[in-house]
């Protein structure tokens, strides 16, 4: 489930572009992750990775196997 401060999600256009920051605080064992979608400005932080993917399949209206 993707977190609660997540913007609406429009339809899925043709084309995004996103800067995509990972890092893992020490002694810890998940990734963080921020987003930060070129078209729109929104800012994201992830407190997971596997948050950041899923928000990611659901913009594209991608599957995830």
């Amino acid at each position: 489930m993707p977190p609660s401060n997540l913007p609406d999600l429009p339809e899925p256009d043709s084309y995004q572009s996103y800067i995509v920051r990972v890092w893992r605080h020490q002694d810890a064992q998940n990734w963080r992750a921020f987003l930060h979608d070129l078209q729109t400005g929104d800012q994201i932080n992830f407190v997971t990775f596997d948050e950041m993917l899923h928000y990611l399949f659901m913009r594209l209206a991608v599957q995830p196997d």
